[in-house]
């Protein structure tokens, strides 16, 4: 029973975050959709997030540097340079804002 509760904690640790049934192919430029929007990516050109100005469409994948390697819950504490993007545990990028921590 102990040996079933550990292999079953393993595997929900490296599942991840799926994409959804109407996700695109991420790449540096490609389109996503509003349903994609500020999820975070990885692809062999590196990490991208998925944005619109001002959230409005279109909405692309953008190339991001710099993401902290450990999820973080909003609103907790910047972890600051080199970090300029983290991943929420949902899958969605944050920036730091200041004292309110990563939005």
């Amino acid at each position: 029973m102990k040996k079933a509760l550990i292999v079953g904690a393993l595997a929900a640790a490296t599942i991840g975050i799926a994409p959804s049934a109407n996700a695109t192919t991420p790449k540096p430029g490609g389109t996503c959709t509003k349903a994609e929007l500020s999820q975070f990516r990885q692809t062999g050109a590196g990490p991208v997030v998925c944005q619109g100005v001002r959230g409005q469409a279109p909405y692309t994948w953008q190339g991001v540097a710099s993401v902290d390697p450990v999820k973080r819950a909003p609103g907790s504490p910047c972890t600051g340079s080199p970090y300029g993007v983290a991943v929420s545990p949902a899958g969605k990028a944050m920036t730091c804002a200041g004292s309110m921590g990563w939005r």
